[in-house]
């Protein structure tokens, strides 16, 4: 495993957590990641949590547009942009690292 990716969940804050539990879980992982030297990203969803909700995660955006319109949507070329930087960096492509996004 050369990159981690961390799909954090945007949750409300609560006590001990000012970004909320699912986004200090995520950066939390990609910090030790990065300590044992590989490379790691946190994504989160593009979505803030609206005012009826506790949380916004992946599943949220997959089932506001379902998977192949979840890949069409602007964000998602950030984070492949995102990865093919660091794909390059360790001299890798999109294609031979088998990336998907």
């Amino acid at each position: 495993m050369k990159i981690v990716v961390a799909a954090g969940d945007r949750d409300r804050p609560t006590e001990g957590y000012d970004s909320g539990r699912g986004i200090r879980a995520a950066e939390m992982l990609v910090q030790r990641v990065r300590q044992s030297g590989r490379k790691a990203a946190v994504i989160l969803p593009p979505y803030e949590i609206g005012d009826t909700q506790k949380s916004v995660d992946w599943n949220d955006v997959l089932e506001m547009h379902g998977l192949e319109g979840a890949q069409q949507q602007p964000f998602v070329e950030g984070v492949r942009n995102e990865l093919a930087s660091m794909l390059e960096q360790m001299g890798l492509d999109w294609e031979s690292a088998n990336a998907h996004c």
